[in-house]
């Protein structure tokens, strides 16, 4: 893009086959220089996925199916941890159940239209999200984002540690401990996540189905127990609007994370794929699982009104202690605990994305980076978030929801200058992409005007957001008592706007 006035096609085609950063090395992956070291031996015995952050080139882009990619997102997102985010609508954040559905439902369904929609961005490119990102924020940005992004990824496959753990450590009324409940949730995902896309997408297709048995068996124990209650309105007025917000700043920050690697997974997608069916099979594969499991939560933690038991055992153990009491005690005995097993391992389908994001982010920062596999990467993340996993474990339920409203944030802002660049710079004012300037900083942006844009965005979170350790003063005008959460919509629009009126400045004066 070299001019706002010089219209090009939207998306013009590759020429240079490969590119010289592809080239560098003599054919091998992304130009590494010491492709026969040990270290590239040991990749290529385990027959582990090569392929890092380099452009996917065509003849290795062999999925024509959009229900394929589906299916890849189906699996990871349909795991317990989503159960833990339906819970803590009651639990922390005071809603009545109705309340709650309301928000996972309205929430849910608006995030996802714009995850799915950059999804479909993966078969145009045949990039990873941070290397397409260079398109919208420039090389330099781009280097921010994909260590932030490496962070968010690892901070995701921390909450599901955290969250198998507790289901494991609940078996057991607390024997097992900790960090051994962690290391063997490690253990489980580590395999597949260092094995690459193909492994995981041969699991992805089964794994969720006794992930959905176990779930309505649930649904089942939930009504048989008499304890469901949907309870009654706890407050009203801005003081009910202060808490559906910040519930669903949480709820848009666990759906809108996945826009950080949507591209990781369509990129294996051919370019002919259609773009409506692969919209719509992604956004129905995130939606509905999420909508079910998250309203599943919701329930069994309306339970515990009319349940001391049920209470007591959530106060000491979580809502992992939740699960217990309504699979095991007075309930289904060593079968029920068989099912806490299963969700407790499914949790790790949900980290294989994020690992593997996590891994490729890392590669996205330096080309000195790229010279390390991504299966090294992948064992270093899960290194890290073994040992942080360990220190999160009493602090389960103000991790997450800390931490995905805190990621509202940043994917609001990111997502901001997405549409930004894309729908104004690159698509209405005609200024394309040529493909092969992904590896050429010279072409992409400056990067000015997208550092400007994040600036915006941060400064519109810090006066909307609402924290236990901090409250922003527009977050404060919903309500003294009960402050809304308004700082992802805040982020958004002070994010797209910022980009909108200085990027024509960096074009205008730097010519890209």
């Amino acid at each position: 893009m070299t001019a706002v006035n010089k219209a090009l096609p939207l998306f013009v085609e590759p020429v240079l086959s490969p590119t010289s950063e592809e080239t560098e090395g003599g054919g091998s992956p992304d130009g590494i220089k010491d492709y026969d070291s040990w270290t590239w031996k040991i990749v290529r015995y385990l027959h582990a996925e090569e392929t890092g952050v380099e452009r996917i080139t065509d003849d290795k882009r062999t999925s024509q199916h959009p229900w394929e990619v589906g299916l890849i997102f189906f699996a990871p997102n349909f795991v317990y941890l989503g159960v833990s985010t339906g819970v803590s609508g009651i639990t922390a954040y005071g809603l009545t159940f109705w309340d709650a559905v309301l928000c996972i439902v309205f929430f849910n369904i608006f995030t996802y239209v714009v995850v799915a929609y950059i999804g479909t961005f993966g078969p145009l490119f045949g990039m990873r999200q941070m290397v397409v990102s260079r398109f919208w924020v420039g090389y330099q940005v781009m280097r921010f984002f994909s260590a932030l992004n490496a962070c968010i990824c690892t901070g995701w496959a921390i909450l599901n540690l955290v969250a198998g753990a507790n289901l494991l450590h609940a078996l057991g009324h607390g024997v097992l401990p900790p960090w051994s409940a962690i290391l063997i949730m490690i253990v489980c995902g580590l395999v597949v996540t260092l094995l690459g896309y193909k492994v995981i997408y041969a699991i992805d297709r089964w794994v969720w189905i006794p992930i959905l048995i176990i779930m309505l068996i649930v649904i089942s124990r939930i009504k048989l127990s008499g304890s469901f209650s949907a309870g009654t309105i706890s407050g009203t007025g801005s003081a009910q609007a202060g808490t559906i917000l910040s519930y669903g700043a949480a709820l848009f920050g666990s759906a809108s994370s996945w826009t950080l690697y949507m591209c990781d997974y369509t990129a294996y997608q051919k370019k002919t794929v259609s773009r409506i069916r692969l919209f719509w099979s992604i956004y129905f594969a995130l939606l509905i699982g999420q909508l079910f499991l998250q309203i599943t939560g919701a329930a069994a933690a309306a339970c515990m009104t009319n349940n001391p038991t049920y209470q007591k055992l959530y106060n000491d153990l979580g809502a992992g202690g939740l699960m217990y009491a309504l699979l095991v005690q007075d309930s289904l005995g060593r079968f029920g605990e068989f099912c806490i097993v299963v969700l407790a391992l499914g949790l790790t389908t949900g980290n294989i994305p994020s690992l593997y994001s996590a891994a490729l982010s890392v590669q996205a920062v330096s080309s000195k980076f790229r010279s390390v596999p991504r299966f090294y990467w992948a064992l270093f993340v899960n290194a890290v978030a073994f040992g942080i996993s360990v220190a999160c474990f009493y602090k389960f339920t103000e991790v997450m929801d800390n931490f995905m409203s805190m990621l509202s944030y940043f994917t609001s802002l990111y997502i901001g200058i997405i549409l930004s660049e894309h729908w104004i710079y690159r698509t209405y004012l005609g200024g394309g992409y040529n493909m092969d300037d992904y590896a050429i900083p010279q072409r992409l942006p400056v990067s000015y005007a997208a550092a400007f844009a994040f600036c915006c965005g941060a400064a519109g979170a810090a006066v909307g957001m609402s924290q236990a350790w901090y409250t922003g003063p527009i977050a404060k005008l919903v309500d003294q008592q009960f402050p809304g959460d308004l700082g992802f919509e805040l982020s958004f629009a002070f994010a797209f706007t910022g980009h909108a009126m200085t990027r024509w400045i960096e074009l205008r004066y730097m010519g890209r």
